[in-house]
C-alpha cells in the first residue's frame, strides 16, 4: 500500500505537474468542442488518466469507481470530490501534491450525478 511519504516526492515532481496540467488542457479543448462546463471523472482509469497515474484508489470492494472523483471545469480549474470522511487521508495519501483543489461532500460517492443534461 503507498504512503503519503513514499509517493509525495514523485507526485510533487515537475514533469508529474506537468503532465497533469497538459490532461487539464486536453479536458478543456473537449469541453469547448462539445459545448461543455466541466467534466466528472470517476471511473478508476480516468482519475488516474487525470492524476499521470498518480491516483489509485481502489479499496477492497470491486467497483469501477472509488472514494472520489475528478472534477474539471472549461477554464482548466480541477478539483478531486470525496466525502469529508476520506478528505484528509486522500489529501495525505493520494491527492496532497497534486495540482488539483479539494471539494468534499457529505454521503456516498455513489450519490453524485453521473451527467447532467444540457
Amino acid at each position: 500500500m503507498r504512503t503519503a511519504q513514499n509517493t509525495s516526492d514523485a507526485r510533487a515532481s515537475q514533469p508529474i505537474r506537468d503532465e497533469i496540467m497538459l490532461k487539464k488542457r486536453q479536458l478543456t479543448e473537449y469541453m469547448a468542442q462539445h459545448k461543455l462546463d466541466g467534466v466528472l471523472l470517476s471511473l478508476h482509469e480516468n482519475v488516474a488518466w487525470a492524476t499521470a497515474g498518480q491516483v489509485d484508489m481502489r479499496v477492497a470492494i470491486p467497483a469501477s469507481t472509488g472514494s472520489a472523483a475528478v472534477f474539471v471545469r472549461k477554464d482548466g480549474k480541477g478539483f478531486y470530490i470525496t466525502t469529508k470522511n476520506e478528505a484528509p487521508r486522500l489529501h495525505d495519501e493520494e491527492f496532497g501534491e497534486l495540482p488539483l483543489s479539494r471539494s468534499s461532500c457529505p454521503g456516498r460517492m455513489g450519490t453524485l450525478p453521473k451527467r447532467r443534461a444540457a
